[in-house]
Order: structure tokens, then sequence, then C-alpha cells
């Protein structure tokens, strides 16, 4: 389906390329033994559902690493908290969530942009205690300092 997207005009088919693109040039953090790629996932997140694009399934080790891809010129993308607060619902660990925008097209001011959205999440009690973080602030100082982890810059 998304191979059939691509061949598509308009930004869906510009999206569904993205993932593509960069998957192929880091082909070593998807390749190996015991890793599954599923894209298009749907996930409980609590009382929501979440659509990942790319979930990346290590056999060996039991763990899920989820990809949003962004190819937009704005930041922070539309919806961008609603995705990112069921992100920390589905993940037990920051490294676990990788949000990759396409650097041809973001904005010089990504990172601070980015950060100022950051602060307006609103994270439950229930998922700032599962990060092992002190309070909601604590969890959002978390992610800040993990922030080049988390949001991946690439062309």
């Amino acid at each position: 389906r998304v191979l059939a997207d691509i061949e598509k005009s308009g930004s869906f088919g510009i999206g569904a390329e993205w993932p593509l693109r960069y998957i192929g040039q880091h082909g070593k953090e998807f390749a190996g033994k015991g890793r599954k790629l599923y894209f298009e996932v749907v996930e409980d997140a609590g009382d929501k559902t979440r659509r990942v694009d790319l979930e990346v399934l290590d056999l060996d080790l039991g763990e899920k690493v989820f990809y949003e891809f962004k190819s937009v010129q704005k930041v922070p993308p539309s919806d961008f908290i609603n995705q990112f607060e069921k992100d920390l619902m589905l993940a037990s660990d920051l490294s676990q969530i990788k949000w990759v925008f396409d650097g041809k097209k973001t904005p010089v001011n990504f990172k601070e942009k980015m950060l100022e959205e950051i602060n307006k999440l609103k994270i439950d009690k229930e998922v700032w205690i599962k990060y092992k973080a002190q309070s909601a602030n604590d969890l959002k100082n978390m992610i800040s300092n993990e922030f080049d982890k988390i949001f991946l810059l690439c062309k």
C-alpha cells in the first residue's frame, strides 16, 4: 500500500516516500536478525488509538520502537501534542520513541519550536510514574534532555 501511494501525486505520496528514503539511508538501524518492521500499525494508547507510521519489533528482546515520520515545513506538526502524548502511553522508555523529520524541509528554529510545544504537553500521573519521573515537568525535562535522540532531523 505504501509503495502504491508513492505513485500518487500530492502530499501523501511525498509523505509516503520519506519513511522509505530514511529506512534506505539508515539500513543498519533496521536490519538484523529478529527485527520485524510493520507500517501503519494501530496501537491502543490507553482509551485512545494511535496509528504508528513504523513499528520495529525486536523479537529477541520483545521491545518495540515507534517511529513517526514528518516531512513538513512548519513545526510543530499538526496534532503533535495529541500524537506525542499517545506515544508516551505506548512506550515504557523514551528510547522507544523516534520522530524523524525531513531535514530538507524543517525550519532553522526547529528545536526551539518543538521544545515550546513539549512544554504544553498534558502528562497524566500514571505516565510520568511509568518513566520514573518525579512529576510531569520532570518528564518534560527528561524529554528535553533526550531531544536529539527522540527528534531526528535527517536528509
